[in-house]
């Protein structure tokens, strides 16, 4: 949702934007500290949704994995049923 849009419109600003000693120059420390932080945030927030997703899609995977077999096992018991 929103909060989606809000994070793809930061990191597309970070990654794509082009900043020259100049305009740290003129942004100062605290502006240049904050963009860093920033930054680092964005990153940890990235590397959190990647765990997230490899650890769902582990889960789904698990889950699929049980219910093909499952459902071999009982193929195979109504194979031996119907003879």
């Amino acid at each position: 949702g929103n909060a989606y849009a809000t994070l793809n419109a930061l990191v597309d600003e970070l990654t794509f934007s082009k900043v020259d000693s100049d305009e740290l120059r003129f942004a100062g420390f605290d502006a240049a500290t904050k963009m860093i932080r920033l930054l680092q945030l964005t990153c940890e927030y990235l590397l959190h949704v990647q765990e997230s997703t490899r650890n769902e899609l582990a889960r789904v995977e698990k889950e699929r994995t049980e219910a093909v077999e499952k459902a071999k096992k009982r193929y195979v018991v109504s194979s031996f049923d119907s003879t």
